[in-house]
């Protein structure tokens, strides 16, 4: 499942990132408009993104053993949030632009 690997990795790069600037997210995004643009033309629904987070911190959670706490959680869960409001906020509006063009934030 080499693209699985894949997918999984780039999740965890853009979360990193994300969470390590979620004071100036604003500025991250055009990157995460562009992987909502993405998975929009990959027909990715919505409701998936929630599954993808209980996953996700599930997993996290399991990787802190005994050192995870509810206020961990909680930022975890918060700050999945965040980055997919910004990733999936078109999916909101249907604004994407030309067909297969992610047009830019900015555009609007």
């Amino acid at each position: 499942m080499p693209g699985f690997k894949k997918h999984a990795d780039g999740i965890a790069k853009t979360l990193a990132r994300g969470i390590g600037h979620i004071d100036r997210i604003e500025g991250q995004k055009q990157e995460l408009f562009t992987l909502g643009c993405l998975h929009n033309r990959k027909n990715v629904q919505y409701h998936y993104s929630t599954k993808m987070g209980t996953c996700l911190v599930s997993n996290v959670k399991k990787f802190f053993g005994d050192q995870w706490t509810q206020e961990m959680e909680d930022a975890w869960n918060r700050a999945y949030e965040i980055i997919t409001y910004y990733m999936l906020e078109r999916f909101w509006t249907g604004n994407f632009g030309p067909p297969n063009k992610c047009v830019s934030v900015d555009a609007d």
